[in-house]
């Protein structure tokens, strides 16, 4: 039997054979989804139309539809306060939101009486402190909505800022878009077909060609992470000689915003960035002036982009990866891989039903 797989299909399987199978054989999905996920696909959306237009405008509108309203487990849903959504802590930064955010999270809407009159920060770390201490499971349903949504307005601001920092800082260094969500298929000698979606092709300023993804992240990547990204060595394979590519790379938008903080004396305004004093220290008519900081952010993007060579090694070691997992997935051996079970902070979604047989948190498509 032919097989059609993608590359996060093999992924999984390389990964665990049980998780392939709970996901795609038999169906099962987490009832809530990741805020990480769900980011990265909107800012996906909105950068492609950036690379097809150059219009910024427009890739705003794509990024703030896209992420008002989205689909979880194919049910429409709206996202800001959602309770389908889990989020990082990182992703909260109460320095980046707006007046009119402050305003969103004290709706009376959510009827949320307990830190009523206290700041958004306030309110934000009880709800993070109860959610450690219970489980975001066992919070009431006002105090999810305005723990997401807190989260979500933050990533909302993230999101809008890394879009302009993408418009500024990545697309004169673009010499030519060759292509964009361009779809690829690989096929071996059993005619199993790997399909998969590039993010784009571009001409750098250097005159090279690379395949390239857009990625979103809390952690800094090595300099040689596109030499060794499976994803990035098979649309490299698959589009080589098509395009004359000379490497793949990584365009990466870290999630850390750059405060670029600067705070000057409300008294003699004395410019005190940098310094750790409290007050103003400056010497006003023989005394210390000790007036307070006025603190101000212009907020940028940190963006990386990182491009590398691919050794014709790496092109077979990736492409064997894709032959073991096709084989292993037609001879149905889906055996679990224990050490995948939890990763640092991640937890598998799988891991209530593969260790305690129960799937109160999964639902089946």
């Amino acid at each position: 039997m032919k097989q059609r797989l993608s590359h996060s299909s093999v992924r999984l399987y390389s990964q665990c054979g049980r998780k392939y199978k709970l996901r795609y054989i038999d169906g099962y999905r987490s009832v809530v989804t990741s805020g990480a996920l769900l980011f990265g696909s909107a800012l996906d959306n909105s950068l492609n139309t950036l690379l097809e237009t150059k219009d910024i405008s427009q890739a705003i509108k794509v990024f703030d539809k896209v992420f008002h309203f989205n689909f979880i487990n194919d049910v429409g849903t709206y996202l800001p306060d959602s309770t389908l959504i889990t989020y990082a802590k990182s992703d909260f930064d109460s320095d980046l939101l707006l007046p009119e955010d402050h305003k969103k999270f004290s709706d009376k809407q959510y009827e949320y009486a307990l830190h009523e009159g206290k700041s958004l920060e306030d309110t934000y770390e009880f709800l993070m402190s109860k959610k450690e201490e219970v489980g975001f499971a066992n919070l009431n349903d006002n105090e999810k909505k305005l723990l997401n949504l807190a989260n979500w307005l933050c990533l909302y601001r993230k999101g809008l800022i890394m879009l302009e920092g993408y418009n500024s800082k990545v697309l004169p260094k673009i010499k030519s878009v060759l292509t964009v969500q361009k779809q690829i298929e690989l096929e071996n000698q059993e005619q199993d077909k790997l399909v998969g979606y590039i993010d784009m092709i571009l001409e750098m300023d250097d005159g090279k060609r690379y395949v390239m993804d857009n990625k979103t992240s809390t952690k800094e990547y090595e300099l040689d992470s596109p030499s060794h990204s499976q994803q990035l060595i098979l649309y490299y394979h698959a589009t080589k000689e098509e395009y004359k590519l000379d490497g793949a790379g990584f365009i990466v938008l870290y999630k850390l915003i750059l405060k670029n903080k600067t705070k000057r004396c409300s008294v003699c305004s004395n410019d005190g960035t940098g310094k750790r004093h409290k007050s103003c220290d400056a010497e006003v008519n023989g005394k210390r002036c000790g007036g307070d900081w006025i603190e101000t952010i212009r907020p940028e993007a940190n963006i990386q982009i990182i491009t590398n060579t691919i050794p014709q090694a790496a092109e077979d070691l990736v492409l064997e990866t894709f032959d073991e997992a096709n084989l292993g997935i037609k001879n149905e051996a889906f055996s679990p891989n224990l050490q995948a079970c939890v990763q640092g902070p991640i937890i598998c979604e799988y891991y209530n039903k593969c260790w305690r047989g129960s799937d109160l948190d999964l639902i089946k498509k």
